[in-house]
């Protein structure tokens, strides 16, 4: 409260005490003109309610709910940036492809009517603009868990297979984003292996990561990693299509250890 009210009040009352009206209201006055200096004096205790925002961009600290938009954004973009570089890395962007982003984003993310409606906004924005590969990357990186980046590699190749052929533009653009989000040779490997039948007779080895000439530790070890690091739970976050998706690849993994000590087994 106000200094000068209180000694208005103050004044008026001793006033009423000592009997007389007139000295009462003049107690009040000098009351109050004490409280006012008093107020300039040591500065008002008051603390003011806080204003709403009025408009975005005015320099006034975000709402938790503007962050929130605001990051779900910013992190939807990157990642729709990065699928469309890929998209039109052959120089043409196909419907295919397109249904391909789409339905990562459908089967992977729990998408509200809004959420869909600004991933069809930022699709025709990528698709007309060129992509800052550096700025999407990082911010990609930054907001993504390890086995998340694992299934997005996986969609990145449903995307440029689209048209049912790799392009080597594609590649060397899927390698480069496999480097920059730290995605190991042999996780490129393991998944690259569930798209295409590699010119060799060791693709099981090749699918764990490993040379023929592995021994029994080194397999073992391999397995146990592969296993850890591409199992289901790891993206069961992000509901059951993602878990689904990172099965089938799990599921490839193991049949393929299974052929190895088989072969082994035999020999």
């Amino acid at each position: 409260m106000k200094l000068w009210i209180i000694g208005a009040v103050g004044g008026f009352i001793l006033g009423l005490v000592l009997g007389c009206p007139i000295v009462a209201l003049g107690s009040a006055v000098a009351g109050a003109g004490l409280g006012l200096i008093a107020d300039q004096l040591v500065g008002s205790n008051e603390v003011e309610a806080p204003q709403p925002r009025s408009e975005a961009g005015s320099g006034d600290p975000l709402l938790r709910e503007d962050f929130d938009l605001e990051a779900r954004t910013v992190f939807l973009s990157r990642l729709v940036g990065l699928f469309t570089a890929v998209a039109r890395c052959d120089g043409t962007i196909r419907r295919e492809e397109i249904k391909v982003i789409r339905r990562f984003f459908e089967q992977n993310f729990s998408l509200t009517d809004e959420d869909g409606a600004l991933v069809s906004r930022l699709l025709r924005e990528a698709l007309t603009s060129p992509v800052d590969m550096e700025l999407a990357l990082d911010g990609y990186a930054a907001s993504s868990r390890a086995a998340d980046r694992l299934l997005f590699l996986q969609a990145l190749y449903e995307v440029a297979l689209g048209d049912g052929d790799l392009a080597q533009s594609e590649q060397k653009l899927i390698n480069r984003i496999c480097a920059d989000l730290g995605i190991s040779e042999k996780d490129h490997r393991t998944i690259r292996g569930l798209f295409f039948d590699e010119p060799s007779s060791d693709d099981d080895y090749a699918m764990l990561g490993l040379e023929p000439g592995a021994d029994e530790a080194e397999l073992k070890k391999a397995f146990r990693e592969m296993a850890a690091t591409h199992h289901p739970d790891k993206v069961a976050h992000l509901g059951s299509d993602a878990s689904a998706m990172a099965g089938r690849r799990f599921a490839e993994i193991k049949l393929a250890y299974e052929r190895i000590l088989q072969a082994r087994a035999v020999s």
